[in-house]
């Protein structure tokens, strides 16, 4: 039985450990089968007396090159301890109880995914797509919103990942997109890697709108809470069920703050001292 468990990356500035915190939190309560390791550029030392702590069963030491801002999820892979990794992004919460079945089948059916969609035309990162897949000589690529990503050790995400720092190191920030005033996003490399590969994507929803991730930018209504199990995020043209809610941006940071909240109260009772 291959080992499974969550990778949360947390370095910089304190908030984005409280962040991380919280999402580990949603994962205890919501899963609670499964290990969570913690990627920082804490020590073990000096992690060891953070109210916190007790929330991750592993913590890895980034490495030195591994970048800033969202790039550095490009060096997920190098730092992955388990056979099967589920990356959560640190400003993601787990609100559903349903994570086994798409473990089970991203376990089954997949090397390396995420949710996201085949595109060969239309605007993405203030560009046209066909002109990002110029950049790559290919057809078209994965859009996405990579708040969670699959994989498993082994060569099929292993060339993932090295095709996609591959091509940030060949073509730098070509979006010019600087995110949050961080540095560059990780989403157009992985997704001209994933086009560059031909891997799939996974289904974006199901026919019931269940979805794997969705994130809260966008929606015209959010419901959300730390106990029911049923969050709703109001889109458009549709009401989705997302396991994971990708807050982007903490939007909208009232309902992020107040969720968070409960989740870290919660974990700071139950976690042994």
């Amino acid at each position: 039985m291959p080992s499974q468990g969550y990778q949360i990356i947390a370095t910089g500035a304190e908030r984005y450990l409280t962040m991380a915190s919280a999402c580990a939190a949603s994962l205890r309560l919501f899963d609670g089968t499964r290990p969570i390791q913690l990627v920082t550029d804490r020590t073990v030392e000096a992690l060891a007396h953070h109210p916190y702590r007790g929330l991750f069963d592993d913590i890895t030491r980034i490495a030195d090159d591994a970048g800033v801002g969202p790039i550095i999820k490009l060096s997920a892979y190098d730092h992955a301890i388990y056979d099967e990794t589920m990356f959560v992004d640190a400003d993601c919460l787990l609100l559903k109880r349903d994570i086994d079945r798409y473990w089970s089948a991203l376990s089954a059916d997949y090397e390396m995914t995420l949710p996201g969609l085949w595109q060969s035309e239309g605007p993405w990162y203030g560009m046209d797509v066909a002109e990002m897949c110029k950049l790559a000589g290919i057809e078209r690529l994965v859009q996405m919103n990579s708040g969670t990503i699959f994989f498993k050790r082994g060569a099929v995400a292993g060339r993932l990942f090295d095709t996609a720092r591959a091509l940030y190191d060949r073509l730098g920030n070509f979006t010019g997109h600087v995110h949050g005033g961080t540095g560059a996003p990780d989403e157009p490399y992985l997704a001209l890697a994933m086009g560059v590969l031909g891997l799939q994507p996974h289904p974006m929803r199901d026919a019931q709108c269940n979805t794997w991730m969705t994130a809260t930018m966008n929606s015209l209504e959010v419901h959300v809470d730390a106990e029911s199990g049923q969050p709703a995020l109001v889109k458009r043209h549709r009401t989705l069920s997302p396991s994971l809610c990708h807050f982007t941006n903490l939007f909208p940071r009232d309902a992020y703050e107040r969720v968070a909240g409960e989740l870290l109260a919660r974990a700071s009772a139950e976690i042994p001292r």
